[in-house]
């Protein structure tokens, strides 16, 4: 997408759409739902783009009709779909960091129990 492009898009919306990091799932979650919430003023950016009219290059407007044939019934649902699984497990991984922290800050301080304990039974 060129930068003319982008900044069409841009304009448009109050989030911001970015492409998200394959190693995060808070990234796909947060992508997901700014399109979802706008995908109203996207697709209306699209068809823009459409009209050649409006001074897009040929690419640009090709690229914009693709991505709306893309727009449909199945992308919506998968779109939906894709949100509750993300929000379900963004909320899964953030407990297991909680409970991987705890684990492992109990584990210090069985490391740290030992070493008195053997420190104890070295000074004897």
């Amino acid at each position: 997408m060129s930068t003319l492009s982008w900044e069409a898009l841009l304009d448009c919306m109050k989030t911001t759409l970015k492409t998200h990091c394959d190693t995060r799932w808070s990234s796909g979650r947060q992508a997901v739902t700014a399109l979802q919430k706008n995908l109203p003023s996207v697709h209306k950016v699209l068809e823009h783009m459409t009209d050649r009219a409006n001074k897009w290059t040929a690419d640009a407007a090709f690229g914009a009709m693709i991505l709306l044939r893309h727009i449909d019934d199945k992308f919506l649902c998968l779109l939906e779909m894709w949100s509750e699984v993300l929000v379900k497990l963004v909320r899964k991984v953030k407990k297991m960091a909680g409970e991987m922290a705890e684990y492992e800050a109990h584990l210090i301080c069985a490391g740290k129990s030992f070493e008195l304990e053997c420190l104890k039974v070295y000074d004897r």
